[in-house]
């Protein structure tokens, strides 16, 4: 039994008794988890002392019903299933969830000093339990408090305090060099086994970029249209849409065939070819061809301006290591890169032609950021309320040339005058489990400074 089912088993052996003991321990940190899955659907949920009376209930099924969180399961009570349908229906307990269940009056507050106790207590429990388990099982709940932290799986101790480390999720090995893991939030996400830059992370904890889970979570919402561009082998287009549900649309672009091939298969996979296209295109500022340096061994660093030396250059630019370390390492590690052509579009040119506006736009693309925001500058106009989330490495010594700074130095000028305003999202990124990533505002001229691998978050005035 796992310290989260323990302490969901206190939790329903002190309901059973209503016999006036106090509150478990484990109870707040039940609630913590609760409260920290239901904000990422931006919905609080009040804070109780210690005392879960009537009001604090009414307040619980309201948050969760808000939050479209309320769940329509068979392993519920009938009595629960009824006050959960009622409770979706009404956006709170209304009169008629408490007539039909205890005969009580219209409001649970007042229902539960009265003959309607017994059920709203059992409802209760069963919906502490319903929504732990799942925001623990897709992962979105690393970054709640200590009480929180130490029932979730993989909790050990550090510097006092509960420290959440992902536990080895699910792996099978499909052939040919490619796996198939389970993410995080539960969806499949085939990897390329020849990959030593982005897969061994994902093996291992079922997370890529965990300091921008949190961002996009918070950013990005059901129905949302949301592009990709650099989306490799997927990991943050198949987060994408399980943000945006089935009612949004997500669009990814990836140019190289081999992490093609596996990204097209996880989306057919997690059941998303309905709400998720797939550009077989590198995005840029022109229509045509271009020559794009890849290895397999590194397909997170693939690109236009990648060359034999692009890996330990990045290396050095994150301040990872030294130079001359970096380059002993790569001359170890890292095969010669081979080119291949590739289909180049803009975003104005595709996506731009089949909807009038995106509300997200995620650019990971190795320096090639101001090419494309060059290229979807009219469909960026257009969406009025759009939210950029891109890589940034075009600094004054780390831009892949010239005319690449001047472009980005321009970008980042005609961006601004658009309305946009900059933040940097600053993770600490040796415990990027232990608190979520902070946006740091910035102007322009420091925008322009950043001499360093750096992730901006971009929205409107």
């Amino acid at each position: 039994m796992t310290k989260l089912e323990s302490a969901i088993g206190e939790l329903m052996e002190w309901m059973r008794r209503d016999d006036g003991a106090a509150l478990p321990t484990t109870a707040s940190g039940l609630l913590d988890i609760v409260a920290t899955g239901l904000a990422d659907f931006g919905v609080a949920l009040p804070v109780t002392t210690g005392t879960l009376d009537g009001a604090f209930m009414a307040d619980f099924f309201a948050a969760a019903a808000a939050a479209g969180a309320l769940p329509d399961d068979e392993s519920f009570s009938a009595r629960s299933r009824a006050m959960i349908r009622l409770s979706r229906e009404h956006g709170r307990y209304h009169a008629d969830a408490v007539a039909r269940l205890a005969g009580g009056p219209d409001r649970i507050a007042v229902a539960w000093d009265g003959t309607g106790r017994a059920a709203i207590r059992v409802s209760f429990c069963e919906l502490v339990a319903h929504l732990a388990h799942g925001f623990v099982s897709t992962g979105r709940v690393p970054h709640c408090g200590d009480a929180g932290r130490s029932l979730l799986p993989g909790a050990v101790a550090f510097e006092g305090a509960g420290h959440y480390v992902p536990p080895t999720p699910p792996f099978r090995y499909m052939g040919d060099e490619t796996g198939v893991v389970t993410l995080h939030f539960g969806q499949p996400m085939f990897v390329d086994l020849a990959d030593d830059s982005v897969c061994p992370e994902v093996i291992q904890t079922g997370w890529w970029e965990p300091w921008l889970d949190g961002v996009l979570h918070k950013t990005i919402g059901r129905g949302d249209i949301a592009v990709n561009v650099g989306a490799n082998l997927g990991y943050h287009v198949l987060l994408i849409a399980d943000c945006v549900q089935d009612t949004g649309k997500v669009f990814g672009y990836e140019p190289n065939p081999r992490l093609l091939k596996r990204l097209a298969r996880s989306v057919k996979w997690a059941g998303l070819a309905a709400t998720t296209t797939i550009m077989p295109f590198a995005a840029s500022n022109a229509v045509g061809t271009m020559t794009m340096t890849v290895t397999p061994e590194t397909s997170g660093h693939g690109g236009f301006f990648a060359t034999s030396d692009g890996v330990w250059r990045r290396h050095v630019a994150e301040g990872l290591v030294s130079e001359a370390d970096a380059r002993a390492i790569d001359a170890v590690m890292s095969p010669p890169p081979a080119s291949i052509d590739v289909k180049v579009t803009t975003l104005d040119e595709t996506v731009g032609r089949l909807v009038d506006h995106i509300h997200f736009l995620l650019i990971d693309a190795e320096q090639a950021e101001p090419l494309i925001v060059e290229g979807g500058m009219d469909l960026i106009r257009r969406s009025r309320d759009l939210t950029i989330v891109m890589e940034w490495m075009n600094g004054p010594t780390i831009a892949p040339s010239p005319d690449m700074r001047a472009r980005g130095i321009a970008i980042v000028q005609l961006l601004a005058a658009e309305g946009f305003r900059f933040w940097d999202i600053d993770a600490d990124r040796a415990d990027i489990f232990a608190r979520p990533a902070i946006l740091r505002p910035l102007s322009v001229d420091e925008v322009l400074a950043i001499d360093r691998k750096a992730d901006l978050f971009l929205r409107r005035r």
